[in-house]
């Protein structure tokens, strides 16, 4: 059984990334969001490879890119404004929440599952 990962965003803006095992086979991630207040917010993915370390005067790999660089695409939870479910069956490398637009006070909790997550 696979590890779920919690993103709250609030406002708007794009929430930290949940790197999904992309080498796992099946490969197979749910989420299931839940929206508080009015507001607007898409998940999305990338296929990019994203630099997370930097270790001394190195970075690591010459052909990643940072996460605000990285191509992302709406899953098939686009454009919501209340609570959603959905499913990438093919590999990527990483998710994330954007909030289009949001009140004050509004928020959107997602959590992730993969299937076959640290097996």
């Amino acid at each position: 059984m696979g590890m779920p990962a919690v993103i709250t965003q609030n406002q708007t803006g794009t929430s930290s990334i949940w790197f999904a095992d992309w080498m796992q086979t099946p490969f197979s991630v749910s989420f299931g969001a839940v929206a508080t207040g009015v507001l607007t917010y898409n998940i999305e993915f990338t296929l990019d490879n994203i630099e997370v370390t930097q270790i001394g005067p190195f970075s690591g790999n010459a052909n990643a890119t940072t996460a605000a660089n990285a191509t992302w695409f709406q899953s098939t939870v686009t454009a919501t404004t209340a609570n959603a479910v959905g499913n990438v069956g093919a590999p990527v490398r990483a998710f994330r929440v954007n909030v289009v637009s949001s009140s004050a006070t509004a928020f959107v909790t997602v959590t992730f599952m993969q299937a076959t997550f640290g097996r």
